[in-house]
């Protein structure tokens, strides 16, 4: 794998609401790779969203930097940002909204080549065409409207649409939440040999660990706007460091249910607090079972318990026990 095509450095987001500011990223780091698919996990509220627009620009970020291959959006505006744009492309949550149905499956398809190509009508059916087949449809889906579709084939075609310009970077947001497991499946497979086959950096978005696993070769954990963890997907899952990372996966239900009684649950207390007040010191401090009195008082920096992962806690610094041997 070669070095990262998506590099977001100290990524600060903020919403207005009325005259105040609501922070809802706090100086995220973040890399990916071509062919590399990393997941950003997290409850909701944990700002995910709010990243994924400030790395896309559909959100001005207050401060930071969003290089990709090498040229740092932010500050792009106008033609130049337009032409930055057409190496990002994105797939939603909900392929029954994202589609226009007024709109036959070539000409969704075929849409992005009219604001970034000089493609003609013809040539444009064509590369739809070749894009359906690509995604597991057919030819002569071309001419039918989204709602004569199921679920799983409607994320086919959002697909299709969102690699027809081969772009450097996919964005999934959440993009098979909407579907059955099945279908799940059918898709993450999917999106995973195209991934591969066209070497192209993914940022998954997700709730949903059991995706994570099935997808993931890196994972990014996010709290109340800020990443407590990143590493190695299969380092995480078997060793998690932070609290928080800890009590996402005891929550996460496992099928074998011998197992699954004899798991030990990490519980958390309280709600997520209120972004505009946020706790002092570490940002998991008020409801992390392990805080001592340094966790309420001073924000915890980055540590490496291996050279591949990261974690934002004192409590790694402090037991030798939560640090990993090196490989």
């Amino acid at each position: 794998m070669s070095g990262p095509l998506l590099q977001v450095r100290d990524l600060h987001v903020s919403h207005r609401i009325g005259r105040r500011s609501l922070p809802a990223v706090r100086g995220m780091d973040l890399d990916v790779a071509p062919g590399e698919v990393v997941a950003l996990v997290g409850e909701s509220g944990s700002g995910k969203s709010s990243a994924v627009r400030g790395i896309t620009q559909l959100i001005r970020p207050e401060r930071g930097s969003v290089l990709l291959d090498g040229t740092d959006l932010v500050g792009l505006r106008g033609k130049a940002l337009r032409r930055a744009r057409r190496d990002i492309q994105m797939v939603f949550q909900d392929p029954y909204s994202s589609l226009d149905p007024s709109m036959s499956v070539a000409e969704l398809i075929g849409e992005p080549l009219i604001v970034h190509t000089a493609q003609g009508r013809a040539e444009r059916r064509r590369t739809a065409v070749e894009m359906l087949e690509m995604v597991g449809l057919r030819a002569e889906h071309a001419d039918r409207y989204p709602h004569e579709f199921s679920g799983g084939q409607r994320q086919r075609i959002a697909i299709a649409r969102a690699l027809v310009l081969r772009p450097k970077l996919v964005v999934a947001d959440e993009a098979v939440s909407a579907l059955d497991v099945s279908s799940q499946n059918q898709v993450l497979a999917l999106l995973q040999e195209l991934i591969a086959e066209l070497g192209v950096a993914c940022l998954f978005i997700t709730h949903d660990l059991a995706v994570v696993r099935q997808i993931a070769d890196r994972v990014a954990v996010m709290y109340l706007g800020t990443l407590v963890e990143q590493g190695p997907a299969d380092v995480l899952f078997d060793a998690p460091q932070h609290p928080y990372t800890r009590a996402l996966l005891s929550a996460a239900p496992v099928a074998d249910p011998v197992v699954q009684r004899s798991r030990q649950r990490v519980r958390l207390t309280g709600e997520l607090p209120d972004p505009m007040n946020p706790p002092t010191g570490c940002v998991f401090s008020s409801r992390c079972p392990d805080a001592i009195a340094r966790c309420h008082e001073e924000a915890p920096a980055d540590r490496r318990p291996r050279p591949d992962s990261s974690v934002a806690c004192h409590l790694v610094e402090a037991d030798p026990a939560l640090q990993p041997s090196l490989p």
